[in-house]
C-alpha cells in the first residue's frame, strides 16, 4: 500500500513527517531518497523519520504489499500516482512557499534564483498554483488536505484525523518544537513563519503572484492582504501573459513612473513660486525690478524646460508601449 505525501516544495511536508515519526512512529521516504539533504544528517533523519526506499524500488509491486509505504513527493500529479491511493496534500500559502523555496534552492542546489522565476515556474517543479491544481486536493478523492498554517498552530488537533484517515492508533508522542528542529538543522528548518514574505516580496513581486495564482489563493482561503483584480484585467490574458515573462518593460514602467512623479512635483512647487510672483508682477504700479525681473523669467524658463521634459517622456513610444503592457499592475495598485 503507498500513501502519498504531497506538496509543493516548502509547505510543511518535512515538519509533517516529524509529526508522523513522532506521535505514531511511522517511518517515511522520499520518492527523491533525499541523501543531499535531509538524508545527509543523521540527526535530522531521525528527528523526521526519514528511511531510503530500498533497491529498485518499484511502486506497483509496493502497492500490492501489504507495508505501507508513506512517500514524499513534489511532483506534479502523474501516472505513478493510482486513483485509489491514499494523498495526505499540505498546502501552505503560496508567497511563503515560494519565498522559501526560492531560499532552500539557493542554500542546497547552489542556483541563483530570486523569487520572481519561483513565482512564474521557472523551475524544474514549476509554479505553486500549478502544482496545487495538479493534485486538485479539495476535490479529489482519498485525499486529506492538510493547512500548513493550521498545522503548525495546533499540530495536535490533527492527531485524530490522521488516525481516522490512515486506520492508525496515536502512540501519543510528543512533537519537537521548530526551535528545536531549528537547533538540529538550522538550514533546513527555517522558521515555521506564515507571513515573513511581508518583509521581502516587492510590489512587483507581490502582484505577480495575485495575477498567476488568484484563482487558486480564494478556492483555498488565503485572504490574508489579498489583492482585488478587477475583472477586466482577468480578461486580457495576452496582455498577462506578455506581462509575466517581461521584467524589463516592468521595471521600465516603474522607474519612468517614478521619474514623472518628480517632475511633477517640481512643476507644482516651480507653478505655485510662478504664481506668487506673477502677483507682485500684476499688483505693481510701477516698472519690475530687474533682480524680480530676471528671477520671473528663471522660473518660466524652468517651468517651459520641466514641461518639456515631461512631454518626452509620456510621447515617447517606449513608454506608450509599456504602459499599454503594464497596464494590469497599474490597475491592481490603483494608479489608473
Amino acid at each position: 500500500m503507498i500513501v502519498w505525501l504531497a506538496s509543493y516544495p516548502r509547505s510543511g511536508n518535512t515538519f509533517f513527517r516529524v509529526i508522523l515519526n513522532s506521535v505514531f512512529d511511522i517511518k517515511t521516504y522520499s520518492i527523491y531518497d533525499d541523501k543531499g539533504d535531509i538524508g545527509a544528517d543523521e540527526k535530522t533523519s531521525k528527528v523526521v523519520g526519514h528511511e531510503f526506499l530500498p533497491e529498485n524500488f518499484d511502486i506497483q509491486k509496493a502497492r500490492d504489499e501489504e507495508k505501507t509505504y508513506y512517500i514524499k513527493t513534489h511532483e506534479l500529479l502523474d501516472n505513478r500516482v493510482d486513483d485509489n491511493d491514499k494523498v495526505i496534500y499540505l498546502i501552505r500559502d503560496g508567497r511563503e512557499s515560494t519565498l522559501s523555496f526560492t531560499k532552500h534552492q539557493n542554500t542546497f542546489d547552489n542556483q541563483k534564483k530570486k523569487i520572481i522565476d519561483t513565482i512564474y515556474g521557472n523551475i524544474v517543479l514549476g509554479s505553486w498554483g500549478e502544482h496545487v491544481n495538479s493534485w486538485n486536493p479539495k476535490y479529489r478523492d482519498n485525499t486529506l488536505l492538510i493547512k500548513f498554517e493550521n498545522l503548525i498552530k495546533e499540530p495536535i488537533e490533527y492527531i485524530g484525523l490522521l488516525a481516522e484517515f490512515l486506520q492508525i492508533e496515536s502512540l501519543g508522542g510528543r512533537i519537537p518544537t521548530f526551535e528545536e528542529l531549528k537547533r538540529i538543522n538550522p538550514k533546513f528548518f527555517r522558521s515555521g513563519k506564515t507571513n515573513s514574505w511581508e518583509d521581502i516580496y516587492s510590489d512587483e513581486e507581490h502582484m505577480a503572484f495575485w495575477l498567476k495564482n488568484y484563482n487558486i489563493m480564494a478556492d483555498y482561503g488565503y485572504d490574508y492582504k489579498k489583492l482585488t483584480i478587477p475583472q477586466e484585467v482577468f480578461q486580457e490574458r495576452i496582455i498577462l501573459e506578455i506581462v509575466n515573462q517581461n521584467n524589463y518593460l516592468m521595471n521600465f514602467i516603474f522607474d519612468e513612473n517614478k521619474k514623472l512623479q518628480a517632475i511633477n512635483s517640481r512643476l507644482e512647487a516651480i507653478s505655485q513660486k510662478s504664481e506668487q510672483n506673477q502677483k507682485i508682477i500684476d499688483n505693481q504700479t510701477t516698472q519690475l525690478p530687474e533682480k524680480q525681473k530676471n528671477k520671473q523669467d528663471q522660473l518660466l524658463e524652468n517651468n517651459k524646460q520641466l514641461s518639456m521634459e515631461l512631454k518626452n517622456i509620456t510621447n515617447s513610444k517606449r513608454y506608450k508601449f509599456a504602459t499599454f503592457i503594464a497596464y494590469p499592475y497599474l490597475k491592481i495598485m490603483g494608479k489608473l
